[in-house]
This record gives C-alpha cells, sequence and structure tokens, in this order.
C-alpha cells in the first residue's frame, strides 16, 4: 500500500511517541505521589484486671513509658483481661492488632 508522506510521518510520531512514554516517566503532578508513612512496631502487655486496677498500674504505665522512649518508633498497647478469661479470646486480641493495628 502507498501511504502518504504525512501518514507516514503522523505514524512514525505516534509510535515514537507511545514508547517514549511507556519508558519515561514525567511527573507532571507532585499531589499524585502517596507520601510514605512511618508505621511504628507495636508492643502488647496482657495484664490481669485485679493487678491493673491496683496500685501496680503506674508502675505498669510507667514501664511502658520506658520501653516506649528506649525503643525508637515504638507505641506500646496495654490490654487489662480477667483471670476468667479465655486464652483464645487473648490470642484473638494479639491476631487483631497483629493483622489491623490499633488504629492510630
Amino acid at each position: 500500500m502507498n501511504y502518504s508522506r504525512t501518514q507516514r510521518y503522523l505514524s512514525s510520531l505516534l509510535i515514537f511517541s507511545i514508547l517514549f512514554l511507556q519508558t519515561v516517566e514525567i511527573p507532571l503532578f507532585d499531589s499524585t505521589r502517596a507520601n510514605a508513612q512511618m508505621n511504628a512496631d507495636l508492643i502488647s502487655f496482657i495484664v490481669d484486671t485485679d493487678i491493673y486496677s491496683g496500685t501496680v498500674k503506674s508502675k505498669i504505665n510507667r514501664y511502658a513509658e520506658d520501653i516506649q522512649a528506649y525503643l525508637p518508633h515504638t507505641r506500646v498497647v496495654i490490654f487489662p483481661v480477667s483471670k476468667v478469661s479465655n486464652p483464645f479470646n487473648i490470642a484473638s486480641i494479639n491476631e487483631k492488632l497483629y493483622y489491623e493495628g490499633d488504629g492510630q
């Protein structure tokens, strides 16, 4: 088939532009870039409710603060549970914390 000079030029230009745009990234808008978020490592404390509601509560909270201060990018989550709690429920709390985080 015989194509005109304009058709050959236009098709060459389109093929070049498609290949060029596939290989070279040109940032047009900075707002489309995702910002990297720093996730904190979580440490969970499973504490008996009787102990945590008593006088030891301030010491446990202080220990949690000390850990957060010593380890960078960590956050301590304290879960008070009763003595009669099912171990499966306690494991479920940690599993949910692992997969979903603490929501903060």
